[in-house]
């Protein structure tokens, strides 16, 4: 009994540093990007980081990332924002997980990519608050002429209604959804103009 209690604080301890440096990041998909790296986070105090996923993230978590923001409307905010007539938008996308320690520098190519610098991201797991909201072209065949609706969703399921597979299981999605901390998430309903 006492190899068994040994093991398992030793196994505690070790899970506890492999994810000690583990912090939570909003993640934003750099809309219109020119760039090989799109990607953004920010930390709790706004300083937003270019990154690139790392081939030792999560499996699920990289595979929950892609499936959202393959979607129209979805690319992540760095923070809930009010639009013009007062609604509180948020796309709450959290990575929690660490930057691999080196930055690295976007090379310069001609009549490519600009330079510039970007870390490695290594994702632990990835939180999806809500409500999350979603715009939605009303008309597919006149992107740029039509009016745009808001979606507000409350769960994965009915956002990515088909599941997701990974070595073939479904991924469990409630394990992914957290409530945002947001104004609009507060009550636990999507804010309604007033």
């Amino acid at each position: 009994m006492k190899r068994v209690l040994l093991l398992l604080a030793w196994l505690q301890c070790t899970v506890a540093m492999a994810f000690a440096d583990d912090a939570r990041f909003r993640f934003h998909r750099l809309e219109g990007a020119t760039t090989v790296h799109p990607y953004e986070v920010a930390n709790a105090e706004g300083k937003n980081t270019t990154i690139v996923l790392s081939k030792d993230s999560d499996a699920a978590s990289v595979a929950i990332l892609n499936a959202l923001i393959g979607q129209q409307g979805i690319w992540g905010s760095l923070a809930p924002k009010k639009d013009p007539q007062g609604i509180t938008w948020d796309q709450g996308i959290i990575l929690i997980g660490s930057f691999v320690p080196e930055p690295k520098r976007l090379p310069e190519v001609p009549n490519g990519a600009a330079e510039g610098p970007y870390q490695e991201f290594k994702i632990n797991k990835i939180n999806i608050e809500f409500p999350f909201a979603r715009w939605v072209e009303t008309d597919e065949n006149d992107p740029v002429d039509t009016p745009y609706v808001v979606e507000f969703h409350l769960e994965l399921r009915s956002l990515i209604p088909k599941g997701i597979l990974l070595e073939g299981k479904a991924i469990d999605l409630r394990s992914y959804e957290t409530k945002s901390k947001s104004e609009q998430g507060a009550a636990g309903q999507p804010a309604t103009p007033p």
